[in-house]
């Protein structure tokens, strides 16, 4: 029964009651009985809550039933027989129950809560079950007053009976802390001092007291909001693992966290007013303070504060949480901000920025991880994003209930977990009564700030300077390039390297004296290069002159590929152009591997730049060990290996050339990336298609050496490589070589191999075509088209995780990706609800996600897994990424080696991989078949299954 009257009765507790009414969360025999001063009827306090609450038609006749549930009785707070007869009357309606349980919700001024509990306690405790007490804050101004009153509830009701409510509470996010908290491995191990640098909890309005005043007045923000609120919110974040989610598990963890948190001192506190803004086109905001008429005129209450906790403990010391409160500023919003440290030994010349997640509670309910990423595009400079996962987004339907909703529903199910122990609250004004006396004793002024503007920023709790820069290359513009390109009238020419040319010559990225020349066998002419190119270049009109004018300065040459003369006719061809002057000449080899040696040699003898040569060179480097390690002796007998490039389109892909930044400018993933943490790690690569006309080719090659060997293992070495030491392109290959020695060679019992027949059940006619159907495929081909591995790292981060390579053509979906999935927490206090979480970084559909346990909205204690994201084409308005030929063609110009493979790498790649490939070959193994447009063999399934991936 609450006591009537009041603005918190007819605001929040007769509206909650009825929406637990509604959705049938009372217990079925609830009766509610209103108590106040107040000569009033039922319908009276039915109209008074008429603002306050929401009732859709259908649900009239529902809500004249929550009505008829209700009686008032009128009464003083202090008299024996206004008690005498509540108890009678509330007897009378249980007269013929075995088992009735008593809710008093004292909605009261604290100055009479002794007189009425006192009173509850003579006339009103139930008889035949519990007996519940509900208090409202104020529970006193300091330590002194709380106290005296805790002693006073204590001596009447036990610590069970008492139910001390701060609403704060009842909140979605704040009650998904405990979740968030201790249900996310990826969290967990980041969660100390040695990794997070600050932590604020800010709460805002946007208004001021609004007749408010004189409560206001005499209590200020710091007991209003920040010594009760978002002190509750602090212990959440900051507390010890509890042992079970036993209410007073977690509650004594609360308390032992206060119990090491310092009172707060004055020098770590700032207090401000906030004044009228004339300049404010809003009438509210051109009221101060001190102008409402419920505030004295002298008033030196603080409507904003801002200070610092310092926690003693090993996880925290050292560590500022930084509370901030206020009144009349720009913007209504809770949150919290775990900023963390900045990265040790910046790669990235100081442009790494801290690290933040971010809760974010109230009806802007979200959650949110910035980090550190490339900036899409040619440029390597950092930008940070936010991977988010708002509730209004991810829940466009969900109506969560209110706090007090939440709350006393507790209170009907005698849950204790969300309300104040009178130990919590004890140590909670030990924290603040000092500060408090010291403020009023020495009669401190607040600061004064405008209405609607920020007070102190943010800044000033989190200093830290963004730095920006783009590194994209060395200027080159004043030297003469030429481009030439071996194998001009091939696919490759005509589908990416004109393609990419054109584009670079377009947005003015190339040195300004290029030229391009054409090398094959084919009698052809730059026009008829051009006409082979223009199916795959998307051509906008008003590039028209631009595009005739990057043709016009292409030269096209016929030739062999191994003849002496031909080669002199284009050294000559070269030289014209660079007036026998010093230029730079870059040869792309785009040539079957068989014709490299031949080019090559002759390219050294008669073709070598007065400037820098450099050679690229396209997979396939080799079959096998012997074959590359043959080809690569060859290559570095001409050049050396600043001269050769060997390309692997994967490490020009956006969010391949991204990873290297994600892994290292963001101090929110550097504690949890090791054996420690993670169970697995995926590189799945899928495609839709088969092999649609590269059959003889790929029946040579098969999906491992296509895929696996080269793109796959970039990927991974990337991801599981250890800090380099700069980013120099040789430190971070350096990095890479090293990943690649402590890795084993495959083995045979860790391979599952498949490949596609047709699907007679698919409408795509594409579908219903196997892969030997393929017309240049051998009937009998064992060629796999469908391939996992699982490699095996031997060394101190990595020793016993699995990273499982999956790829395969004809399946059912285009995906390419990389998926760290991490250990079950320890001591699921979640009833085995707690699902493993996941960093995923989607390299087609460039997106980073995080999937993460978080508590199910609503009124229950179940968790979810949720996904925040941040996908790239829904951040990036008009986003136009450069192609992965594009950023890597831009790459040899500007000399940089950094996404290119060199040969130590090449080397155990191959080291890595042989073995297992000889064997399949050797045993002539039959790959699985499952049908086109499906996931693939079932065995690859288990595979994952049993290497711990699920």
């Amino acid at each position: 029964m609450p006591w009537l009257q009041g603005d918190l009765a007819k605001r929040e507790i007769y509206p909650s009651l009825w929406y637990l009414y509604r959705d049938q969360l009372l217990p079925p025999k609830t009766k509610i009985y209103g108590y106040a001063l107040s000569q009033l009827t039922v319908a009276d306090i039915r109209n008074g809550v008429v603002p306050f609450v929401q009732v859709s038609p259908q649900e009239e006749k529902l809500y004249d039933e929550f009505w008829s549930l209700n009686e008032y009785i009128s009464g003083t707070n202090d008299a024996d027989a206004d008690y005498d007869k509540i108890n009678r009357i509330i007897s009378e309606d249980e007269n013929d129950e075995n088992e009735a349980d008593r809710i008093f919700y004292l909605a009261l001024p604290p100055v009479v809560f002794p007189s009425a509990a006192s009173h509850i306690k003579r006339a009103c405790m139930a008889n035949k079950g519990a007996t519940r007490i509900v208090v409202e804050k104020p529970f006193g101004r300091d330590s002194e007053s709380a106290e005296k009153l805790s002693k006073h509830l204590t001596a009447l009701f036990t610590e069970e009976q008492i139910y001390r409510m701060d609403h704060f509470l009842g909140y979605e996010m704040v009650q998904n802390l405990l979740s968030l908290r201790f249900a996310n491995k990826m969290i967990s191990s980041s969660w100390n001092k040695d990794n997070i640098a600050a932590i604020e909890i800010d709460f805002k309005e946007n208004f001021g007291v609004e007749g408010r005043g004189g409560y206001f007045d005499s209590n200020g923000i710091i007991r209003d909001v920040m010594q009760n609120h978002l002190l509750q919110i602090m212990s959440l974040i900051a507390m010890e693992k509890p042992a079970t989610t036993h209410p007073d598990d977690v509650r004594n963890a609360k308390v032992e966290l206060l119990k090491k948190t310092k009172a707060i001192t004055l020098d770590d506190v700032v207090i401000g007013q906030y004044v009228k803004n004339p300049e404010s086109a809003d009438p509210r905001e051109r009221i101060g303070y001190r102008d409402d008429s419920t505030v004295a005129d002298d008033s030196i209450a603080s409507t904003f504060a801002l200070t610092v906790l310092r926690i003693e403990n090993e996880r925290w010391s050292g560590v500022p949480f930084i509370i901030r409160a206020g009144k009349g500023l720009n913007i209504n919003r809770t949150e919290v901000i775990i900023q963390y440290k900045n990265v040790d030994e910046d790669l990235f010349d100081g442009q790494s920025q801290r690290n933040e997640l971010v809760i974010r509670i109230g009806k802007t309910e979200a959650l949110q991880a910035k980090l550190m990423s490339k900036t899409p595009g040619i440029a390597s400079n950092l930008e940070k994003i936010t991977v988010d996962f708002d509730y209004i987004k991810e829940y466009p339907n969900l109506s969560n209930p209110g706090a007090y909703e939440r709350l006393l529903l507790d209170v009907f199910r005698g849950t204790q977990l969300n309300f104040v122990r009178s130990d919590e609250l004890g140590e909670a004004w030990r924290i603040f009564t000092p500060v408090l006396h010291a403020i009023e004793d020495m009669k401190i002024q607040p600061i004064e700030y405008k209405f609607g503007t920020t007070a102190v920023s943010t800044q000033e709790c989190f200093a830290y300077v963004a730095k920006s820069r783009d590194v994209a290359r060395t200027d080159e513009s004043s030297v003469p390039h030429a481009f030439v390109t071996l194998g001009a009238s091939g696919d490759l020419a005509k589908r990416k390297i004109y393609p990419s040319l054109w584009a670079l010559y377009r947005d003015g990225l190339l040195p300004s004296k290029t030229v391009f020349y054409g090398y094959a066998r084919s009698q052809i002419t730059v026009d008829d290069l051009r006409k082979a190119s223009e199916p795959f270049i998307k051509l906008k009109p008003e590039d028209k002159k631009l595009f005739d004018e990057f043709w016009s300065r292409n030269h096209y040459i016929n030739g062999t590929n191994d003849e002496i003369a031909d080669y002199d006719k284009l050294n000559q061809e070269l030289s014209k152009f660079e007036n026998n002057g010093e230029g730079n000449r870059i040869f792309y080899l785009a040539l079957p591997p068989s014709v490299f040696p031949s080019a090559a040699s002759q390219i050294k003898r008669a073709c070598m730049a007065k400037g820098a040569t450099r050679i690229v060179v396209e997979k396939p480097f080799g079959h096998d060990s012997e074959s590359s390690e043959k080809l690569s002796r060859h290559l570095k007998s001409l050049f050396t290996e600043e001269q050769i490039y060997r390309m692997d389109h994967y490490l020009g892909k956006e969010m391949v050339q991204n990873i290297i930044n994600l892994r290292f400018a963001n101090q929110i993933f550097s504690s949890s990336w090791n054996k420690d943490n993670v169970v697995a790690v995926e590189v799945l690569f899928e495609e839709k298609i088969g092999v649609e006309g590269r059959g003889s080719y790929f029946d040579n090659y098969g999906i491992i050496r296509d895929v696996m060997q080269n793109h796959l293992l970039q990927v991974l070495s990337l991801i599981a490589m250890e800090k380099p030491l700069t980013n120099h392109p040789d430190d971070i290959r350096d990095a890479k070589v090293d990943l690649l020695k402590s890795t084993k060679s495959i083995v045979l019992n860790d391979v599952v191999l498949g490949q596609y027949i047709g699907n007679p059940d698919s409408k795509d006619p594409k579908e219903r075509v196997g892969y030997r159907e393929e017309p240049s495929v051998p009937d009998d081909s064992l060629t796999p088209t469908f391939a996992l591995t699982v490699l095996r790292i031997e060394n101190e981060r990595w020793n016993g995780v699995p990273f499982i390579i999956r790829a395969g053509k004809g399946l059912s979906e285009k995906k390419t990706q990389v998926r760290i999935q991490y250990k079950n927490v320890e001591d699921d206090l979640h009833d085995g609800q707690a699902e493993r979480n996941e960093l995923v970084f989607k390299i087609t559909g460039e997106a980073v996600e995080m999937k993460l346990m978080s508590k199910t909205p609503g009124i229950t204690s179940d968790i979810e897994p949720i996904n925040a994201h941040f996908t790239y084409s829904e951040e990036y308005e008009n986003l136009n990424n450069p192609e992965a030929y594009v950023r890597l063609i831009l790459d040899v110009f500007h000399g940089s080696q950094l996404n290119f493979v060199r040969t130590d790498e090449l080397s155990e790649a191959w080291r890595i991989f042989t073995p297992v490939l000889h064997e399949i070959e050797n045993r002539k193994i039959r790959p699985i078949d499952y049908k086109f447009g499906t996931h693939g063999p079932a065995e690859a399934d288990e595979a994952e299954k049993k290497n711990n991936l699920f």
